[in-house]
């Protein structure tokens, strides 16, 4: 199987700030991947279920509204093994950084991340959720 081309992989951003939001969308956009925004853990959910694919990868706030972003990681996990997560948090703990080991999360990012260190992150969450997912195929 050959490597997707960014255009094809989806990513889908969770966070409740609604600046973050649409521009770390416009970024991903500008590398060629195609953002799935979500202002809240339900409405990821919500996306993630109704997808005809899975996102590619999960970039995931720790503090939303309506749900601890651990426990949206676990949910998101449940609905597919092949996503990879990245958390990206600006309340960064010892704590929060272990959940997220232990919920597999490909990597933690703390804010503000300037977009080249996360653009980069993307790119090698977005291979390795291709070769997990050619695995299992």
């Amino acid at each position: 199987m050959s490597a997707k081309s960014p255009e094809s992989l989806s990513v889908l951003i969770v966070d409740d700030d609604e600046q973050l939001l649409k521009t770390t969308a416009d970024i991903l956009r500008m590398h060629g991947y195609t953002p799935i925004p979500a202002a809240s853990a339900l409405a990821a959910l919500k996306v993630s279920s109704t997808l005809g694919n899975v996102p590619c990868i999960a970039l995931v706030d720790l503090q939303l509204p309506d749900m601890d972003g651990i426990e949206l990681v676990a949910r998101l996990r449940a609905l597919s093994s092949v996503t990879k997560v990245v958390i990206l948090t600006g309340n960064a703990t010892m704590e929060s950084a272990l959940s997220a080991l232990r919920e597999e999360s490909y990597d933690y990012l703390i804010k503000p991340v300037a977009p080249d260190y996360l653009m980069a992150t993307i790119d090698r969450a977005g291979e390795r959720s291709q070769r997990r997912f050619a695995e299992v195929a």
